[in-house]
């Protein structure tokens, strides 16, 4: 299977506005190669720990079925590549976020959705899942600046591989919770691969759900 160019854009539009990607939420040119690298290096870790496991099973598993394994990674290989490759071709850049304006102390509802959906990301474990989660968490005009169209996005082309590393990382601490209406913004402290980092993160209730937004 192949990840269409659309599946990609979608994609990682929704993860530069994911908490743990706070390096990304830069316009300079030289944040969005960072985020660029520390894509690939995931994605890449994460094949290697999938090569590793199958190496692993190669030694209770018949050898036409470590074969099959092998070509498997293979292929997860290839499409791992393709998505760094888009991504480093074509940068999706977002412009720093600032706290909503004249927002006011989040109600224990709202803070309690809002921290439940950034925290929600560290539970994923697999690239699939996190990009999952991330894009149906994302709100619809983010999602429709990357000029895609997210109903159409099929999630089984995505590798179903584990996280390298850390995987998704922590999320250390979630303050400064305001709401303006249907915006609301957080300070947010994300701790991953080694490296902490803290800025504003933008939400924006859609029917109800507090989501990722710009």
């Amino acid at each position: 299977m192949s990840i269409s160019l659309s599946s990609k854009k979608v994609a990682f539009a929704a993860l530069m506005v994911t908490p743990l990607l706070l390096t990304a939420c830069g316009s300079d040119s030289s944040d969005t190669e960072a985020a660029s690298s520390s894509a690939a290096t995931t994605t890449n870790s994460s094949s290697s720990s999938a090569a590793t496991s199958a190496e692993a099973a190669e030694t209770t598993s018949s050898e036409s079925e470590s074969s099959e394994a092998t070509t498997i990674n293979e292929e997860q290989q290839a499409q791992l590549d393709v998505l760094s490759q888009e991504l480093s071709e074509n940068p999706i850049t977002f412009a720093e976020a600032a706290p909503v304006e004249n927002g006011e102390t989040a109600s224990p509802e709202d803070t309690a959705a809002i921290e439940a959906l950034v925290r929600g990301y560290t539970d994923t474990n697999t690239l699939r899942s996190s990009l999952a989660y991330t894009i149906n968490n994302t709100c619809t005009r983010v999602l429709e600046a990357s000029g895609a169209d997210a109903t159409q996005l099929d999630l089984n082309t995505i590798p179903d591989i584990p996280l390298g590393g850390e995987g998704t990382g922590t999320v250390d601490s979630i303050t400064d919770v305001v709401v303006n209406g249907q915006e609301a913004s957080a300070w947010v402290v994300a701790t991953a691969g080694g490296t902490t980092d803290s800025a504003t993160q933008r939400f924006f209730n859609e029917g109800g759900q507090w989501k990722f937004c710009d």
